[in-house]
């Protein structure tokens, strides 16, 4: 646990070091970026279905990060037991331009995920397992002037290892 924690810090001081070292007369006249996306999510695993929302922040024309969180309802294990999960994410994405529209890109981040198990006949009592991980995994987006859709696949590697597939809609606000 404490390898992630260090893996968090450094994280944020590289992101905060790009930023900073960006001219201050180019954030003068460039525009601030903002993406909010949301869609449907489906984890491999379990074959669970979820739903995830995002808000990014483009340091440049290539570069963008931010949070992500993903919902994953109670749903049905079999053997009479159903379960829960939250994954919390800090994801990087270096999009590289294909054409005018289509862009794709590799994703990195940090992964925090809070899983529940409860017998379906006993809705009070529960097992917790929350764990720490990396993301790795790429995706492809469309876009439509301030609007995109994306599809994606992210993978966590940790002790709560998982494999999703995303898409949905991102629009962007330009500040």
């Amino acid at each position: 646990m404490q390898v992630f924690k260090k893996l968090l810090v450094s994280f944020f001081i590289l992101l905060s070091q790009v930023i900073v070292s960006q001219d201050a007369e180019d954030l003068e006249q460039k525009e601030q970026n903002f993406f909010v996306g949301f869609g449907p999510t489906l984890e491999y695993n379990e074959t669970f279905y979820g739903i995830n929302g995002r808000f990014y922040y483009a340091v440049n024309e290539v570069f963008c990060f931010g949070p992500e969180i993903s919902y994953f309802p109670y749903q049905d294990l079999g053997h009479g037991l159903e379960k829960s999960s939250i994954d919390l994410n800090i994801n990087a994405h270096y999009i590289f331009e294909l054409t005018e529209k289509i862009g794709v890109y590799p994703l990195s981040g940090i992964n925090y995920t809070i899983e529940k198990e409860r017998l379906i006949d006993d809705v009070n009592e529960s097992e917790n397992e929350e764990a720490f991980g990396l993301n790795y995994g790429a995706g492809i987006h469309y876009k439509f002037n301030k609007f995109f859709i994306y599809s994606e696949f992210k993978g966590v590697l940790g002790q709560l290892n998982a494999e999703f597939i995303s898409v949905g809609a991102i629009f962007e606000f330009n500040f």
